[in-house]
């Protein structure tokens, strides 16, 4: 299904919430708003979290014109891994004490970035998040501390299970090591020069405008506890964040991934968008007119890797 996506700009979801009423009031239609509304069909849309939204449905006095949704920002650290389904779903949960969901079309990540948008980073796909719960279809949302936890109690289950990995997914390597990749923006400039402690001893990092970029080979979960250790406790002292622990190992022609985990800050801004099919000429002139300015896109969320 088609959707008309609207870049936000710079504007807040209160600015847009407020902005999208004075269009319909200024071009006299009849509408209602929800509050917590989602336009839903299936699974061809941009997979819904827990963020804050606003359904506007606009109706004429004989038809419905059509419905614009708006869906809040998100700036909350989600912990994810790679694709959990090879194993028992029980399994995981004994070892975790969550549950692991698919990725739909999610909007928001770099991770797993397919491009497929131009004002915002997505859709991710082929990787799985985890629920409290197994009718839940999104992650609770965690203090950092929280976040952290998890991620550890999944590396440490990944790391004790690297044979066996291997055999469920046919990837057979030689001495298999974990890397830490990070990527990460501090708010404040004190926050990257704690790290100076552990970066003494490093190289291969790259010191980048407001925090780190880097790769570090071949590490144990202790030296991931001593780094997570020097890091802000708050997510509002980041701008940015991004880790991954992945095992790799050696074949014959070269390095290979076997598996991941990781961490990262969603930075979804305000979701604006209208389906095409559900959406008349005539209000999509006047939006059109109204928000002269804002690029807006069609956009298609159907991705069949989604699903599996």
């Amino acid at each position: 299904m088609e959707f008309y996506v609207v870049d936000p700009k710079t504007s807040t979801f209160d600015d847009w919430a407020g902005r999208i009423r004075s269009f319909l009031s200024e071009e006299s239609l009849n509408y209602t708003e929800a509050d917590g509304g989602l336009y839903y069909i299936g699974d061809d849309i941009a997979a819904p979290w827990d963020e804050n939204s606003i359904l506007f449905t606009v109706d004429d006095k004989e038809e419905r014109l059509g419905v614009i949704e708006l869906r809040d920002v998100d700036r909350h650290f989600y912990a994810f891994a790679d694709a959990l389904d090879i194993f028992d779903e029980h399994e995981v949960i004994d070892a975790v004490g969550l549950h692991a969901k698919p990725a739909g079309a999610l909007y928001g990540f770099r991770w797993n970035n397919t491009n497929g948008c131009r004002f915002h980073l997505g859709p991710s796909v082929g990787f799985h998040f985890f629920c409290e719960d197994e009718d839940t279809d999104y992650p609770p949302v965690l203090e950092l501390e929280e976040v952290w936890s998890t991620f550890f109690r999944v590396a440490y289950w990944l790391g004790n299970s690297m044979s066996r990995i291997q055999d469920l997914k046919g990837v057979h390597v030689e001495k298999v090591m974990m890397d830490f990749e990070v990527e990460i923006g501090f708010a404040h400039p004190a926050s990257r020069d704690v790290l100076n402690e552990i970066l003494s001893q490093e190289d291969g990092y790259e010191r980048t405008k407001d925090g780190l970029r880097a790769r570090f080979r071949d590490r144990d979960l202790g030296w991931i506890r001593e780094f997570v250790s020097l890091l802000p406790p708050e997510e509002e002292d980041f701008t940015g964040a991004f880790f991954r622990a992945v095992w790799r190992g050696m074949t014959p022609q070269g390095e290979k991934e076997v598996f991941y985990t990781g961490i990262e800050r969603r930075e979804l801004r305000p979701f604006i968008q209208l389906p095409v099919h559900r959406t008349s000429k005539q209000l999509m002139e006047k939006f059109r007119k109204f928000f002269k300015g804002h690029r807006i896109d069609r956009q298609e969320y159907y991705i069949p890797d989604a699903r599996a």
